[in-house]
């Protein structure tokens, strides 16, 4: 499958070519246009009411669309729900990615997609939530961002401190742990900073240089 970014910029789309019988998976409502032949097929991304559950607590859709070229080779265009910058990720056996929660938008079916834990202590003070998701396989994996994307490969033992918030996805050979961005309870409410992840290589780390607005609750 080849998959080629249009209108590089804050409102991005994926062209995805399918071959014959090739079958792309997305997120509900990523289609933006496709060819007469693709047909389309929902699921719950796992096996029923579970499936549906690992996916409403890793913040994606609930529902997963199966995109398949019946007989002869189609296109499948798709766009998130908001803007920011896309990544197509190529992933080889023996390689595997994690990312935060709602930046999936699609993949080739050959790529596996799981949820992964956070220890306790992650969960509390990452500002992400106890879960993530993990992607494993092989073929082509498309995710999202608010703002554009930044790549930061670190060599072995090489280390940096990203903003919980401006996390978007990073491979599963770097470590990290959760820390105060400055020292001292005051220092860091007066910083404004919070909390950080404090990331160790070798590997790649993708940040976005946009955080998600706040969720505003309308008064009555």
């Amino acid at each position: 499958m080849n998959c080629e970014i249009l209108f590089q910029g804050d409102y991005p789309i994926v062209k995805c070519s399918l071959a014959a019988n090739e079958e792309l998976i997305g997120e509900s409502g990523c289609m933006l246009a496709m060819s007469t032949n693709i047909d389309i097929k929902s699921s719950s991304g796992g096996t029923g009411i579970g499936g549906m559950f690992k996916r409403a607590i890793t913040g994606e859709s609930l529902l997963l669309t199966t995109f398949t070229a019946k007989n002869t080779p189609g296109e499948v265009y798709v766009a998130p729900a908001s803007n920011g910058d896309l990544r197509v990720i190529d992933l080889v056996p023996g390689k595997t990615i994690i990312a935060q929660k709602g930046s999936f938008l699609a993949s080739e079916k050959t790529v596996k997609m799981e949820m992964a834990m956070q220890s306790l202590s992650k969960g509390l003070f990452s500002g992400e939530g106890f879960f993530q998701q993990k992607f494993s396989g092989s073929g082509k994996l498309i995710i999202g961002s608010h703002g554009n994307i930044m790549e930061f490969d670190l060599a072995a033992g090489q280390e940096i401190i990203i903003d919980n918030g401006h996390l978007v996805a990073w491979d599963s050979t770097i470590t990290y742990e959760i820390q105060r961005a400055a020292k001292g309870i005051v220092s860091t409410f007066a910083s404004g900073e919070g909390f950080v992840c404090r990331m160790k290589g070798a590997g790649k780390v993708l940040v976005q240089t946009r955080t998600p607005p706040p969720l505003v609750v309308p008064s009555k």
